[in-house]
């Protein structure tokens, strides 16, 4: 277990797309396992970017024991029935989050993943450090 990578993803409460999401990361990622976090705000409308990078920090803190690799990971879903507008506007507001995210944390590499509603996943974003 020493040399087992892990990594963090943060996503809305859509059960449906964890499996889908959890996969994706591993098979595109040099990780082995993948810790879901999951809230109703993270990538809705009401998303505080504020509040999601405290989430992070206390969050990598916790597992600061593990060997994490470098990348977080924020998914969103379109077919988020809790979140308004189209499905370009919810993607939209997830990659503002994004940039905001960036912005408060320069120092984490923030990976957004958008799940389409045919659960397809799109990577569509790149943090930089």
């Amino acid at each position: 277990m020493p040399d087992e990578k892990f990594t963090t993803c943060f996503s809305c409460m859509d059960g449906e797309i964890y499996p889908l999401v959890i996969e994706w990361i591993r098979a595109n990622y040099d990780v082995d396992h993948v810790n879901l976090v999951t809230d109703i705000s993270f990538s809705g409308d009401g998303a505080d970017a504020k509040v999601l990078c405290e989430i992070i920090r206390q969050y990598r803190c916790l597992t600061r024991h593990q060997n994490r690799a470098g990348e977080v990971f924020l998914a969103g879903y379109a077919g988020d029935i809790s979140a308004a507008g189209t499905e370009a506007d919810r993607k939209k507001r997830l990659k503002d989050l994004m940039g905001k995210v960036r912005d408060f944390l320069p120092d984490e590499l923030i990976i957004g993943l958008w799940v389409s509603k045919s659960l397809d996943i799109e990577k569509i974003t790149d943090g930089m450090r």
